[in-house]
């Protein structure tokens, strides 16, 4: 299963997302979002990481960025045999600088990296639902959150990294606040 370097949101956000997810599973019956059960930016995917040096930079690298907030605009839809529901988030030239230092960072670091967030692909999103989605489920969650407005101002105010533990996987390992000056 896949790990990634990400960022975590303020509480009003988080808060959002976590009430659309409630939401979803109960018109859905079921919990569409079964990788990342926390609201998250993902900068940089891969199947694992070295974890303690990947922790060390990831605090250094954060020691220079400070909080940023980007903006959400609708809704959207990677289309494929597993669908992903997403928040859309625009991709402004700061956010663009920002994942382009933290995945410098996190690729250093990277076993397998997933090609989808290297800089010149990334789509920067906010997963609502994917590999949990049924059949029929976009529909029913499209025509439940059409009227929604999706304009957010979102803070990013931590940098987190998932990877999998001799127990768990896919957990976070740290959570470093974003307290630099970029």
């Amino acid at each position: 299963m896949p790990n990634g370097v990400v960022a975590l949101f303020d509480t009003d956000i988080t808060t959002r997302i976590n009430d659309l997810w409630v939401l979803s599973e109960r018109i859905l019956g079921h919990h569409p979002e079964i990788l990342a059960p926390f609201a998250h930016l993902t900068f940089h995917v891969a199947e694992r990481y070295e974890s303690p040096a990947l922790a060390t930079d990831l605090m250094q690298l954060a020691m220079k960025l400070e909080p940023i907030t980007i903006q959400s605009s609708g809704l959207g839809i990677f289309t494929g045999p597993k669908p992903v529901l997403y928040i859309s988030v625009v991709r402004t030239a700061a956010l663009s600088a920002f994942h382009e230092e933290v995945w410098k960072i996190a690729d250093k670091h990277a076993i397998e990296t997933h090609d989808y967030y290297r800089p010149s692909r990334w789509v920067p999103h906010i997963t609502l639902g994917h590999s949990g989605m049924y059949e029929g489920d976009l529909t029913k969650l499209i025509n439940a959150f059409h009227k929604e407005s999706f304009s957010w101002s979102i803070k990013l105010t931590h940098l987190s990294f998932t990877d999998d533990t001799p127990t768990q996987v896919h957990q976070l390992q740290r959570i470093i606040d974003l307290k630099g000056s970029y």
